[in-house]
């Protein structure tokens, strides 16, 4: 991957040129900081950091669901600012229910305020997902690593200080911050993803292995997580802050990003360690147990989101389609191993023991079995396919002669010959305006007319149509005589 450094601090490249990606860690510690809105008198009438979950739950859904039009709706100006002023306005309407007496009205004051956080919460992930997927998988996972030690130091500050005050000035004033930040960066936030029809974006089968780890690896984070007490829940902050700190440094000196591999056995490695110190009964060892799982999970987000990104961005698939399901299938698998271990909150030392011995190995065999090295080389995107490389060096080189025929044979212009050329090297609409130097309304009007002339509707016609090595060459479209 390309580097850049800047006096002694090494970032990606890609990193330095798209600093908005970075606004990801403020997003992380909007995340943190949420549990202090159930703090005062409101906690009584409602739980508002629960009922934001649930509203960012059922939003990650209908984003799965309506993954196209949620994606053209993200791409107008007038979404962006009407959702970050959900959130801030949320977490005003939650800081004014304290001081309103009537209770009914104080707890729909709060409800109101929780849809608007768990409004920004979801779309913002999405938003900042669908950003990741333009760059490549060292920087995703850099970036990630970054923005987790941002706001990681961010909590654990505040959760230390217990300074609920000055959580709800960061909750409040995060959306407004990512608005102006984004409004400056709007000509690359703004631009999409994909290409001009957003039928273009590829919905698969549900990625199982992937969501099967996601619901291991959070299952038992959430079962020891609920066994520290509330009163040193601050103190497990450590885990993930000591975490990012640990693979910052790790990337400072190395000079490139951590590998996947690494990441992937560090989670399992602090799993273990969590469930080696769930049956114990010692305040430090519950602390070093929640500390340990919150730096796994910290891990294995930063390898998910990564890997997916990476996914969403070589197949052409619709992030906001990956990335709610993905949200939801957190939501479930926290909220289950949440409710098993208060359940186990109640039950013997030996049953607990047992519990989690049965965890660990179920973890294990899903660690080893869920991610092969095959998976790393091929649909998790991590690597080229071995047995593709030469078809894929042998497609580019042809492709100038194949651009040139399909020129000829179908009418097209020299210019958008040269449309063509670079629609067939997956490149995205964005892209073609900084090659060839020209105006966005100009680069989607040349991708139309290369797609009616040619009688096809989507980028994997095309593809099929060049015989692109990674599309299934079956149905191949014949040319018109």
């Amino acid at each position: 991957m390309e580097k850049q450094s800047s006096g002694r601090l090494w970032v990606p490249a890609e990193l330095a040129q798209a600093p908005f990606l970075m606004g990801m860690g403020l997003v992380i510690a909007f995340d943190a900081l949420t549990p202090f809105l159930n703090s005062g008198p409101v906690s009584s009438l409602i739980d508002v950091a629960n009922c934001a979950e649930i509203a960012r739950t059922l939003l990650f859904l209908v984003a799965a669901a309506l993954a196209p039009r949620v994606g053209i709706a993200l791409n107008r100006p007038w979404l962006p600012l009407f959702i970050c002023t959900s959130a801030s306005g949320g977490v005003a309407l939650v800081v004014l229910a304290c001081f309103v007496s009537h209770p009914v009205v104080a707890a729909f004051a709060a409800f109101a305020g929780s849809v608007g956080i768990g409004l920004f919460w979801c779309f913002a992930l999405l938003k900042f997902c669908e950003l990741f997927t333009k760059v490549s998988l060292g920087c995703t996972i850099a970036t990630f690593v970054l923005c987790h030690l941002t706001g990681s130091a961010i909590a654990t500050v505040i959760a230390y200080l217990d300074a609920r005050v000055t959580a709800l000035a960061f909750l409040f004033a995060i959306p407004i911050v990512l608005l102006l930040w984004g409004r400056h960066c709007s000509d690359s936030i703004l631009s999409p993803t994909h290409d001009i029809a957003p039928d273009d974006a590829i919905h698969p089968s549900i990625p199982l292995r992937p969501f099967a780890l996601m619901l291991v690896t959070l299952f038992v984070a959430a079962m020891v997580r609920n066994r520290v007490p509330i009163s040193l829940e601050p103190a497990t902050y450590l885990g993930p802050l000591l975490c990012a700190i640990a693979l910052t440094t790790t990337m400072q000196v190395k000079r490139h990003a951590v590998h996947p591999r690494v990441l992937y056995h560090l989670t399992l490695f602090l799993l273990m360690i969590g469930l080696l110190l769930y049956t114990q009964s010692s305040k430090p060892l519950l602390v070093a147990a929640g500390g340990s799982v919150n730096a796994g999970y910290l891990c294995f987000d930063v390898l998910i989101l990564a890997l997916l990104c990476n996914v969403c961005r070589r197949y052409v698939v619709n992030p906001y389609w990956m990335f709610g399901l993905l949200g939801f299938v957190e939501r479930v698998a926290y909220d289950t191993g949440s409710q098993a271990g208060a359940f186990l909150n109640m039950q013997s030392d030996e049953f607990r023991f047992l519990v989690a011995f049965g965890c660990a190995i179920v973890a294990t065999a899903a660690f080893v079995t869920l991610l092969t090295e095959r998976d790393y080389r091929t649909s998790w995107g991590t690597m080229k396919d071995e047995d593709k490389i030469n078809l894929v060096a042998s497609y580019y080189q042809s492709l100038s002669d194949a651009c040139a025929t399909i020129s000829e044979q179908f009418g097209l212009t020299r210019r958008e010959e040269d449309v063509l050329l670079l629609l067939a090297q997956r490149k995205t609409v964005p892209d073609i305006e900084r090659e060839l130097f020209i105006s966005n309304s100009t680069a989607k009007t040349h991708c139309k007319n290369i797609y009616k002339k040619l009688g096809i509707h989507k980028r994997e016609e095309l593809l099929v149509l060049m015989g692109h090595p990674s599309v299934a060459t079956s149905d191949h479209i014949q040319p018109a005589e």
